[in-house]
């Protein structure tokens, strides 16, 4: 990991219009972006997100490995999700709002880590299989769907004074906007494949990064508009974002080294999956499915802890942990 690529993780397009926006909103200016085109945005990206990954799992093909490993990383992004909701609830006392939405980063996968565990992978030319990258969708969209499901659950419960069922909660989850897009994009880049997808997907390709830029300005203007509630926040939730990563490393090295993995594998898995906290995807989507929470808490987890510690520490860290349990199990 060079020093260029650290610096493009920090000063990219995305992080940077994120910055723009609550410059912005600190210094009020009358800068806005419409309510509709911030939505449009938003389903844009979301649809984008599945068909990309469901044509990369096309292109990987499906065997019994992969079929494990997307299971496990369907089960681990359920977990993560259950396991950081109920600490950041019962422990840190957070609103099930705000920890929906930073159980739902946390669980949810980060490109950019992903980006770099596999390049660190190449830089010390250790292999790895190819396909793990691919299951990002399956541990992204479980995480996703389960702490967006465990917030709405206290929610409706505090205003209503009774929780919806488990059965009502997987319908209204399953058939969200949010959910419906990720999934539903997911089987259609699945079926169509690179083939047959060859003429919509350099749409998809082309317009995403400029698009998810100037999404994150959207939520740059809403976070900035929000900075000062950062003061009421408990202070053990930095203390969260500091530990939360390291468990899941350890908890993802460990069933991925149980099923089968390489250490190279192993590691994308552990750390580029599970280990880092979403910054492209998780405010896409906890943006409309959790508008009371505040971006600016999560996204601040997200790219001020998460990413550098990661980046630092935590990709090496993840590698040596899956060399050792190669040997220990």
């Amino acid at each position: 990991m060079t020093a260029e690529v650290i610096l493009q993780s920090f000063f990219s397009p995305p992080t940077l219009f994120f910055a723009l926006g609550i410059m912005a909103a600190v210094i009020k200016s009358d800068l806005r972006v419409p309510d509709e085109a911030g939505a449009t945005m938003g389903l844009f990206l979301l649809t984008a997100i599945g068909i990309r990954a469901g044509v990369a799992v096309n292109e990987t093909g499906i065997d019994l490995q992969v079929a494990i490993g997307a299971i496990a990383a369907t089960l681990i992004g359920c977990l993560l999700a259950l396991a950081g909701y109920t600490m950041l609830t019962r422990l840190f006392s957070i609103d099930p709002a705000n920890a929906g939405s930073i159980a739902g980063h946390f669980g949810a996968v980060s490109s950019m880590t992903l980006i770099l565990s596999i390049t660190f992978l190449d830089q010390i030319k250790v292999t790895y299989e190819p396909f793990v990258a691919a299951l990002y969708p399956f541990m992204d969209t479980a995480a996703l769907v389960t702490a967006i499901l465990l917030a709405r659950r206290s929610l409706s419960s505090k205003k209503d004074g009774n929780g919806p069922s488990t059965k009502e909660l997987l319908i209204e989850g399953l058939t969200a906007r949010t959910t419906v897009l990720l999934i539903g994009g997911l089987v259609i880049g699945f079926i169509t494949g690179p083939q047959g997808m060859a003429r919509a997907l350099p749409l998809f390709d082309t317009l995403f990064f400029g698009v998810a830029s100037f999404f994150m300005l959207d939520i740059g203007l809403v976070a900035g508009a929000r900075l000062a509630e950062l003061k009421k926040v408990n202070k053990f939730v930095l203390g969260y974002a500091l530990l939360m990563p390291v468990i899941h490393v350890l908890v993802a090295a460990t069933i991925a080294t149980l099923i089968g993995l390489s250490p190279g594998g192993v590691t994308i898995f552990a750390i580029g999956l599970a280990g880092g906290a979403s910054f492209i995807s998780a405010p896409i989507v906890m943006r409309t499915a959790l508008p009371q929470a505040n971006p600016s808490l999560s996204l601040a987890l997200a790219l001020v802890v998460a990413l550098p510690v990661n980046v630092i520490v935590g990709i090496p860290l993840a590698y040596h942990t899956a060399v050792f349990l190669a040997g220990a199990l």
